[in-house]
């Protein structure tokens, strides 16, 4: 006589745990979106300050190599009069020693500018030399209390920093 045992086994154990797995995976997604929702909101949140330090410092830039300029111009004049007999050393130092301060500072500004450039090239993913055209200043939309407050019940579905899985 020949004997045959047959066994049926099953794990039940993954049937038990099935829903429990479901939800932490979909919890482990939400969190991953979270994350990466999170680190765009930072990119552009720095790419925003980026671009309006590159506003300012151009502004200053201009204003500055103008003073150079106007004051460049006065020098020269000087530097004639001294030369005619017509002025002292001690009425040209100043202006030479205020035309020296501007020639640093539109030099600093210039390699601030530079830097910023590639600070936001980098944080943008482009190539150090591509110049990315910005408006001469910097457009804010009008403030609009009403409008703030009554948006603040659903600010929590909306803003990165507060999603948390």
């Amino acid at each position: 006589m020949t004997a045959y045992n047959v066994g049926i086994s099953y794990n039940f154990k993954s049937l038990l745990t099935l829903s429990n797995r479901r939800r932490s995976a979909e919890a482990a997604a939400g969190q991953i979106d979270a994350q990466i929702l999170w680190q765009e909101w930072q990119t552009v949140g720095q790419a925003r300050l980026l671009a309006v330090d590159l506003i300012q410092v151009d502004r200053s830039y201009r204003l500055v190599v103008e003073a150079r300029d106007v004051l460049s111009k006065r020098v020269a004049r000087a530097r004639e009069a001294v030369a005619s007999g017509n002025a002292t050393f001690a009425t040209l130092a100043p202006d030479v020693t205020a035309l020296q301060a501007l020639q640093v500072q539109a030099a600093d500004l210039a390699r601030l500018q530079l830097q910023r450039c590639h600070q936001l090239n980098a944080l943008l993913g482009l190539m150090p030399d591509v110049v990315v055209p910005l408006a001469d200043r910097p457009e804010l939309p009008p403030y609009d209390g009403a409008a703030a407050l009554a948006n603040l019940p659903d600010i929590v579905r909306r803003r990165p920093d507060l999603v948390a899985p």
